[in-house]
């Protein structure tokens, strides 16, 4: 009788086999990941004053913080809000800050999950943020402004975000206005002075991005739209607002459906990127 192992049998068992971890081994974490039970304690603590109590809210924030961090761009925001989140306490929380003085004006509508929508008419979220009086990040030549924009239609009046002198659109970005076209400007008197460009889609993450003096980038996304030499004048001393040309004398109201809007400073073409790519991933895990 033939005691011998099959060769095939032999080979299948050998490979598997060295296939086994070392014991004692440990393997080492992936870059950007929990590496350990629990959550990041910057986005504890925003879970924590927002109420966040859900999935896939909790993970999905919790990983986009720890992609904020790994690509050193996390300390680069004064106010970033989740505005598709678990509830509109949670929405209207800043995620860097922990500030909860953003306001729903007129009743602009919320979806969970989606983000809020406004009327075009008088909808508006106050953020209680004067970049003037409280920029940290934001300054005069270095300075970013952006919203992820979930759904939009055309109209003369589509101030998605602005901090704008009223009638100026100086800092500001008009996601579509009649003529098709998309205007940003940030700092500056003249809101038709660009970057602007007109866009095949207006959706996604849009951000306008000072990096000096004398020039402007218009984002989408990663990509690179517009620029502009467009020299800085002033910042102007006004609220935030987000869908209208300000908060302190709102006009120019959006019918756009927002999923997230932000301020601070001045972000690369790296940094630009990384953080599309950390978006992307949060959108994935809410699904808005």
């Amino acid at each position: 009788m033939d005691f011998r192992r099959p060769r095939d049998e032999y080979l299948f068992g050998l490979a598997g086999k060295l296939a086994r971890p070392l014991r004692g081994s440990i393997a080492a974490p992936l870059a950007g990941t929990r590496s350990g039970p629990g959550y990041d304690a910057d986005a504890q603590a925003y879970f924590t004053a927002a109420g966040i109590t859900a999935e896939p809210y909790l993970a999905g924030i919790n990983q986009f913080v720890l992609d904020l961090k790994a690509a050193s761009i996390w300390t680069k925001f004064d106010r970033l809000y989740i505005l598709a989140n678990e509830s509109e306490t949670a929405a209207l929380t800043c995620l860097v800050s922990l500030n909860q003085d953003a306001e729903s004006i007129s009743g602009t509508a919320f979806a969970a999950g989606q983000g809020y929508t406004g009327d075009g008419v008088a909808d508006y979220i106050d953020t209680n943020y004067n970049p003037a009086t409280q920029g940290v990040n934001y300054t005069l030549n270095e300075a970013s402004l952006g919203v992820y924009v979930r759904a939009q239609s055309a109209g003369a009046t589509t101030t998605v975000i602005g901090a704008s002198a009223a009638g100026t659109g100086g800092t500001s970005i008009r996601a579509w206005w009649t003529d098709n076209k998309t205007y940003s400007s940030l700092n500056t008197g003249d809101g038709g002075a660009g970057p602007n460009a007109t866009l095949v889609s207006r959706l996604g993450l849009l951000s306008v991005v000072r990096t000096a003096s004398n020039a402007n980038v218009l984002y989408q996304g990663a990509t690179s739209r517009a620029t502009s030499a467009q020299a800085a004048t002033s910042v102007v001393n006004t609220k935030l607002a987000i869908f209208a040309i300000n908060a302190t004398d709102p006009s120019q109201f959006s019918a756009a459906q927002l999923s997230m809007a932000y301020a601070g400073g001045s972000l690369s073409a790296q940094n630009m990127t990384d953080f599309s790519a950390a978006v992307d991933a949060l959108k994935v895990a809410i699904g808005f």
